[in-house]
């Protein structure tokens, strides 16, 4: 099943590119809204270039679609192939899309055998007979909450959501008069950073035991749950170290935009 992107790339170097510079108003809006038309339907780059398909999603009428696509070809922006036109440097910018179901298929792959794991260690990190928990428990109880409520379909700007909630509960039962604030070894710090966890295993692939996980609860202690908002973005754009790039993001002059 193709699976629309969230968003795509647009470097800042097409403002240096005289050709595109020299488009018209029209033919700029259709390159641009075109990037948007290729991700939104899960191509590698491919947009469809009849008139009437364009006037719907750029507002252009008729007449202008017809010159913008005319434009386009003619300094090779698109190439005309069949019913649809090609995105010229596409690949340059935006991952395939074998290479995004890669990554899903193996994070999702991950969470399945983490969860696995939970399920065999839980007996251990809980107190049934008195029906207290320790650390371990109140960590491993947080953490099946929230394979619960995030499941592995539900789209990313849900799942976005539903973390922020939970982060915002989690916080509160570390805290002064939290539900959990009495046992040993639990915080509001340590709870939330669990919430980070289970994001950063959706969307980045790493796992609970990873010495990579102080640094996103570096980020987290100085940004809170920002870094929430951005741990998909890292997941899609980050071409080298995602924390460095969440990184970036955090702390630019300005914040995110």
């Amino acid at each position: 099943m193709k699976i629309a992107r969230p968003w795509v790339k647009l470097h800042t170097a097409v403002l240096a590119d005289e050709e595109f510079l020299d488009l018209s108003c029209e033919a700029k809006v259709c390159y641009l809204a075109g990037l948007a038309k290729a991700g939104m339907d899960a191509t590698d780059g491919v947009v469809p270039w009849q008139p009437r398909s364009i006037v719907r999603w750029t507002g252009l009428d008729i007449t202008q679609a017809k010159a913008a696509v005319d434009e386009l070809t003619a300094v090779g922006f698109w190439e005309i192939a069949g019913p649809c036109a090609k995105i010229r440097n596409w690949g340059k910018y935006q991952p395939l899309i074998e290479e995004l179901d890669a990554k899903r298929t193996a994070a999702a792959e991950r969470l399945v055998r983490f969860r696995e794991k939970k399920r065999t260690e839980k007996s251990t990190a809980t107190s049934i007979e008195s029906n207290e928990l320790d650390a371990a428990g109140v960590c491993s109880k947080l953490w099946d909450a929230m394979s619960r409520a995030v499941c592995d379909e539900m789209d990313q700007q849900s799942a976005v959501a539903i973390y922020r909630q939970l982060y915002e509960q989690a916080v509160e039962a570390g805290s002064d008069g939290g539900k959990y604030v009495n046992v040993k070894g639990i915080g509001a710090a340590t709870l939330a950073n669990q919430v980070i966890n289970h994001a950063a295993l959706r969307w980045l692939g790493i796992e609970p035991e990873s010495p990579q996980l102080r640094r996103l609860h570096a980020l987290r202690k100085d940004h809170g749950p920002a870094l929430l908002d951005l741990l998909p973005l890292a997941a899609t754009n980050a071409k080298g170290d995602p924390i460095s790039y969440l990184t970036s993001l955090l702390t630019r002059k300005g914040g995110v935009r």
